[in-house]
């Protein structure tokens, strides 16, 4: 049909669906109604996926010289988590301050969410055969069609699979987010 369903999306989808789950859960335990954290995720979210837009052209400008308009061009692709996580951080400041709650403790919430997030997301970099290390002979190595290998590299066929290990750091961080928020569960909320 007329509409490309890309492995990346959904996986980025999969990502922010647990992520709702997640905050809200952990909102609760805070105070926080859940209508505030489910509110909290549309001022977040699309100032996260501007900010990761944003930050990916800044730093890839001369892929746009002479044809600026294609910036906005997200169905391209182009996003950068750095960009995402200031443009998020800054969409949690803007709904703090309107909601009249304490950013330090939203983010506290969200924190757990993101670090899961992006490691459903590593998932999207392992079906787009991208972000991948270098040449490697190790049990664990990831095969590389030629079409995505680096012209430095095309004489080889498997690769460190950095997707694999940042998902394993992504998932490692998040449980260890979710045992201090049980072991500081009587912290003055």
């Amino acid at each position: 049909g007329p509409l490309n369903i890309h492995y990346y999306g959904i996986m980025h989808a999969f990502g922010l669906v647990i992520g709702v789950i997640i905050i809200t859960h952990l909102g609760k335990r805070y105070g926080i109604a859940e209508e505030a954290t489910t509110n909290l995720v549309f001022w977040v979210v699309p100032l996260a996926y501007v900010g990761a837009r944003f930050y990916y052209v800044i730093f890839e400008w001369q892929q746009y010289v002479g044809e600026w308009w294609r910036a906005l061009y997200i169905w391209e692709g182009g996003l950068a988590i750095h960009g995402g996580l200031i443009g998020g951080a800054l969409g949690l400041w803007f709904f703090a301050r309107r909601s009249k709650l304490s950013f330090l403790r939203l983010a506290d919430i969200i924190s757990p969410a993101i670090v899961l997030a992006t490691g459903f997301g590593r998932w999207g970099n392992f079906f787009n055969q991208e972000a991948f290390g270098v040449p490697t002979d190790l049990p664990w190595k990831l095969f590389i069609s030629s079409a995505h290998r680096p012209a430095i590299f095309a004489d080889s066929e498997f690769f460190h699979p950095t997707f694999l290990y940042e998902f394993l750091w992504d998932i490692t961080v998040f449980f260890l987010l979710l045992f201090l928020f049980k072991t500081f569960k009587n912290v003055e909320k």
